[in-house]
Formats: C-alpha cells, sequence, structure tokens
C-alpha cells in the first residue's frame, strides 16, 4: 500500500488513488460463512467512505484484471 514516486511497483489498478484499490477480497471460511464475511467488508467500506469504484476492484475486478478473466 506504499505510495512512492521511484516507479518500483506503486501502480495502482486503473490508477485509482485509493489504497484500498491494492487489496483483495479472500476468506478461509467455508461457502456456508462467506456471506457474513462479505458483510464485513462490506461495513469496513462504509466506514472508511471506500468509493464504488475501488469496492469493485477489491470484490473481483482486480484478480479478474490479474488471471485475464472477464470481471
Amino acid at each position: 500500500l506504499f505510495r512512492s514516486n521511484t516507479g518500483e511497483g506503486t501502480a495502482t489498478p486503473e490508477n485509482n488513488p485509493s489504497a484500498f484499490s491494492k487489496i483483495v477480497f479472500g476468506t478461509d471460511t467455508n461457502p456456508a460463512g462467506a456471506e457474513h464475511v462479505l458483510s464485513q467488508y462490506n461495513a469496513m467500506f462504509d466506514a472508511n467512505g471506500v468509493p464504488d469504484s475501488t469496492r469493485k476492484l477489491v470484490l473481483g475486478d482486480t484478480l479478474s484484471k490479474i488471471f485475464g478473466l472477464p470481471a
């Protein structure tokens, strides 16, 4: 999440200025508990004023781009 002008891997997806754009959703809970974990992520997003565009990156768009999958 570190920012600098060194050009050493500090770029963010789609030049999104939010540090959250480098975070991806993940959980080791079983599928039955995934909805609860996702609600915790959404509560964190709400509490920190994370914009919808960044939420989409965290919840799948970043990994889709990395693996060349449709979003």
